[in-house]
Formats: structure tokens, C-alpha cells, sequence
């Protein structure tokens, strides 16, 4: 529970402070979500054993480790209906914001990642984005994509519950807002800096897209990883 409570924290305030789930939640609630039916027992288990608990508003793992085990590294989360029993029951009609689109899940990658963070990462990359010809775009450009593939991730309905029926704060936070729950407000950026790193490669990985294309972030730290934690990956 530490381990779910710090990244979504830091990454995306969004507070998991709650007693410890049932391992299974009620998957009968999933009304605002995919169906299950993509995650396979094999990584529904695995998911348990990283998390303490099934997501229940899991869609799909878009990125497994190249070890042997290949166990899941990223989760992709529908953005309704996500995080603590506790806010779930303050949500009307399960339908509580869970902007994160993609959410790292493998603890050996989370421990390598905040290594890296502990190290200073986080503002050497800024200097290097500043230093790149294209840098503050391209991070700019992730948040975008990041941002439209959440909301297109809705379902119609949902989409227009939002828009019709809860707070100009829940709108922003997701349609607009990027990795890591970077606003952008009027869908550009006005510094470039990084919130998280954690979120940038989960995004990068989940997002199974590379360069100009991809995350330019969680790209350097994937790099990163290669080099000095090659066992995690």
C-alpha cells in the first residue's frame, strides 16, 4: 500500500489514504470501465502481488518486463472509477477522476526510477531538455497526446457526464491536464519541467511509442535504466 500511496502522491496528488483494499475488489461496479476480460489471470495475479491489490478500473497492460517471468511493468487505467474505497464513496455514482492514464506498476522499476530521482535526475533532464533544439516541444507534445488519449479513453457517456454534471476542476484534470497532472491550461506550455519521472516512463512504455512520437522523458530515462539497472527491465 506504501508503494501505490507514494507514486500516485507524488505523480498525480492523487491520495490513496484508506485501510488496505480487498485484494479482488467488487469487479460487479465496473460500469465506467473495459471489461477485464484482456488481463489474463496470469497478470491479474502478478498485479495483486505488485499492488496489494486489482485495480478496479484496470483496462489492459500495455508493457510487461523482457525478463522471464514477463510480468506486468505498466498498467493502463480507465479514468473514472479509480483509487481508494474512501473516495469511491464520496464519488457520485462511482465515478471518481483517476487522470492516470498510465501507471507504473512493477516495484523493481519504481525503486530504480526513484534511485534516479534521489540522484538529481529530474533537473539534469530539465537542463537537457533546454539544451535539445526541439526538447520543450516534444514534452509539450507528450502532455497533449497524454491528455487527448485520456479523454478519448472515456466512454461517450461518460465524456458527456463530465462536461454536464461535475466541476470545472474535474474537467481540467481530465481533459486538459498532461503526465503527471501537468495543466495545460490553454494547451500550451509556459516553462518546461518535469513533475515525475515515474509518470513520464510509464507513459513512454504504456504508450509503446518512441521519439518525436513518444515521451522524450520517459525515453532518456528508459536509457538510463538500460545502462545502470539493465535486471529491472
Amino acid at each position: 500500500l506504501s508503494y501505490v500511496f507514494l507514486q500516485l502522491t507524488l505523480c498525480e496528488a492523487i491520495a490513496l489514504i484508506s485501510t488496505a483494499p480487498n485484494p479482488i475488489e467488487n469487479l460487479s461496479c465496473l460500469s465506467t470501465s473495459s471489461s477485464l476480460s484482456t488481463v489474463s489471470d496470469f497478470d491479474q495475479q502478478h498485479i495483486i502481488d505488485q499492488l496489494g491489490y486489482l485495480p478496479s478500473n484496470l483496462i489492459s497492460v500495455p508493457a510487461r518486463s523482457s525478463q522471464q517471468s514477463s510480468h506486468p511493468v505498466v498498467l493502463k487505467c480507465y479514468p473514472l472509477g479509480g483509487g481508494s474505497k474512501r473516495r469511491k464513496t464520496k464519488a457520485i455514482q462511482n465515478k471518481t477522476p483517476f487522470p492516470t492514464l498510465y501507471w507504473l506498476a512493477c516495484p523493481l522499476v519504481h525503486r530504480a526510477i526513484s534511485d534516479l530521482e534521489r540522484r538529481g535526475y529530474v533537473k539534469i533532464l530539465e537542463r537537457r531538455l533546454f539544451d535539445e533544439a526541439d526538447g520543450q516541444q516534444q514534452l509539450n507534445d507528450a502532455h497533449l497526446r497524454y491528455a487527448k488519449e485520456r479523454w478519448d479513453t472515456l466512454k461517450p457517456n461518460d465524456r458527456e457526464w463530465i462536461l454536464t454534471s461535475s466541476s470545472d476542476r474535474m474537467i481540467h484534470m481530465l481533459k486538459d491536464s498532461g503526465v503527471a497532472g501537468i495543466e495545460l491550461w490553454t494547451g500550451t506550455s509556459t516553462q518546461a519541467y518535469i513533475k515525475c519521472l515515474h509518470a513520464h516512463y510509464a507513459h513512454f512504455r504504456g504508450s509503446k511509442t518512441v521519439g518525436a512520437s513518444g515521451n522524450i522523458i520517459g525515453q532518456w530515462v528508459h536509457e538510463i535504466l538500460i545502462k545502470e539497472f539493465p535486471e529491472c527491465l
